[in-house]
């Protein structure tokens, strides 16, 4: 078990002996589906969820056709998750030329393939998970990918 204190409307860890000094900032946490439930000896018990803290690991991709990439990714690691994620983003941004968007993917999703892509190009990729409350940082380093030139 893990102690917490509020610090700018997130929880940071504190020593164990800072519990028993102010009972009104310091919270017991568990984790748990992975929200953190907090228990304040003042307040009772209360669910934290925000955005998640760590971006989504192990992103790799490659090009499926001339115009479509095969993105796969690990979920984000449970501690950062900050509550149950529900949606994961995946972002492209052609190198030549303006052409750039985002695609979704389910919370249980571990890979997506992005269609509609010109042909020939290179794409920067990311991924980035979402809770109730917002979204997390993408992921890094940024992933480069470049689609088929179709064969005539």
């Amino acid at each position: 078990m893990e102690n917490y204190k509020r610090s700018a409307h997130k929880y940071v860890r504190m020593p164990s002996d800072k519990i028993l000094e102010n009972k009104h900032v310091c919270c017991v946490s568990l984790n748990m589906f992975p929200a953190q439930i907090l228990f304040s000896r003042t307040s009772g018990i209360s669910l934290s969820i925000i955005e998640p803290g760590g971006a989504p690991q192990n992103v790799k991709g490659h090009n499926s056709s001339s115009t479509s990439i095969l993105v796969t990714w690990d979920t984000v690691p449970v501690e950062q998750q900050n509550g149950i994620i529900t949606v994961y983003t995946i972002t492209y941004q052609s190198q030549t030329g303006n052409h750039n968007g985002s695609v979704p993917a389910g919370s249980f999703d571990r890979q997506k393939n992005i269609t509609g892509l010109k042909e020939n190009v290179f794409y920067n990729i990311t991924v980035f998970a979402s809770t109730v409350k917002g979204d997390g940082p993408h992921s890094t380093p940024v992933l480069l990918v470049k689609t088929d030139q179709d064969s005539e």
